[in-house]
């Protein structure tokens, strides 16, 4: 999408979807081709220690070739529950819908259906001496494990993506990955929820979104259920007024949680990074790592980009960030004013979050690794500001000069 205008074709388009999804035409067809085209079924799946995990697959009807497995494991629910009722759509988008696999999706040990005790961001054991040490890299080899054997028609490669507290499980999958694990793709992982994830912005607590996030998340789940529960009520749309309120941080449990969420417990138990927080820091142990991995990050999401890249590096960088000039924001049409400024505006040059990205990118690659990055109609404002660089500029559908591509090693490569 070119953020420096705006042409009819979007808008009729734009306000095409947005009738569709208001009157559920969109969502309709995209189920009743699911339905149309897979064969829902619903497993129990034994780990090591006997625990069963909740599992919903779905299997394409065309059994002319075989499929690989997309698996996606989630402590926010697999539903619809019931063989009978599908998804409305299937994958990461409609074209993995429409190209064909075995989508499997999984409530993770403890959540929802599933049995067994759940624990936020659990621990990773590097020494396992037997089936009771579980973590959820072991609940990942089982479960794949168990597909192979069970699941027909699979072509034995299995693929793992997951987004926000889903890309924690995908992180934790890839390591000690089973053999079938092909590839993976964390996005906007957690990856340390004390250093620069959620909760913690290098180590101050993040107020509004614990309370919030554990307020209904958090909540105990004595036995399997396929209902996620109620929302808090705050009983104002005053949010800082309520915090204000609230008073000293004693009151959370003494006015409204009584005790009973566990992991906010947790937090006000382990106010420094203790042996707790280092625990549940996944990174030490993302090593030796088999799978491809493709690893997807936001300027604006909670982790603030510390899960996908802290300590990472990449063989392949690619970013679209903002890139707005000042002048082009001044005359930008009024349905734009209605996104915040931050995910357009980048500067008087629309280059202030490409500099930022040269400044840091070479920590980040790996030897031989490349950085790509889209910069709008800005081509000539970065070579002027940057003239020992030697940017390429492959050619795509919209033309060149949109989007280049830098090599660690090239001479010229900016650093900070």
């Amino acid at each position: 999408m070119r953020r420096d205008g705006v042409t009819a074709r979007r808008t009729l388009g734009t306000a095409a979807i947005a009738v569709a999804l208001a009157t559920g035409t969109l969502g309709g067809q995209a189920q009743d081709y699911v339905r149309a085209n897979y064969t829902k079924f619903e497993y129990r799946i034994p780990m090591r220690d006997g625990v069963k995990l909740f599992t919903a697959v779905y299997v394409p009807k065309d059994e002319g070739q075989r499929y690989p497995i997309l698996l996606t494991r989630t402590p926010y629910s697999v539903a619809p529950y019931g063989a009978d009722a599908y998804k409305a759509s299937l994958g990461p988008s409609d074209r993995f819908t429409r190209d064909g696999y075995i989508f499997v999706y999984q409530d993770v040990r403890g959540r929802m259906m599933s049995e067994g005790e759940f624990a936020d961001v659990r621990p990773h054991l590097a020494v396992k001496s037997g089936p009771a040490d579980i973590d959820e890299s072991t609940d990942t080899y089982d479960t794949i494990e168990w597909l192979l054997k069970n699941v027909p028609n699979h072509n034995g490669r299995v693929g793992l993506y997951g987004i926000s507290y889903p890309g924690f499980y995908t992180s934790a999958g890839m390591i000690d990955a089973h053999p079938a694990l092909k590839a993976a793709s964390p996005q906007a992982p957690i990856a340390d929820w004390f250093v620069g994830d959620d909760f913690h912005h290098n180590g101050a607590l993040y107020l509004p979104h614990a309370f919030s996030f554990f307020s209904g998340f958090g909540r105990p789940r004595p036995k399997p259920t396929t209902s996620s529960g109620s929302r808090f009520n705050f009983g104002t749309e005053d949010g800082y007024q309520f915090y204000l309120n609230l008073g000293p941080m004693t009151n959370a449990n003494a006015r409204h949680f009584k005790g009973e969420i566990a992991f906010w417990n947790d937090l006000m138990a382990h106010e420094t990074y203790d042996a707790f927080w280092q625990a549940r820091n996944l990174r030490p142990h993302l090593k030796n790592i088999k799978p491809a991995v493709l690893t997807v990050g936001g300027w604006f999401d909670a982790e603030d980009l510390f899960g996908a890249l802290e300590g990472r590096t990449y063989d392949l960088i690619v970013s679209n960030p903002p890139y707005v000039t000042a002048a082009a924001m001044r005359r930008l049409p009024q349905e734009y004013r209605r996104e915040p400024e931050l995910a357009l505006a980048s500067g008087r040059d629309g280059l202030a979050h490409t500099r930022a990205i040269l400044a840091q990118a070479k920590r980040h690659l790996n030897p031989g690794g490349l950085l790509v990055v889209e910069i709008g109609h800005n081509r000539k404002a970065l070579e002027r500001a940057y003239p020992r660089a030697p940017f390429a500029w492959p050619e795509l559908s919209a033309g060149a000069g949109f989007v280049f591509v830098l090599r660690r090693e090239d001479a010229g490569f900016p650093e900070a």
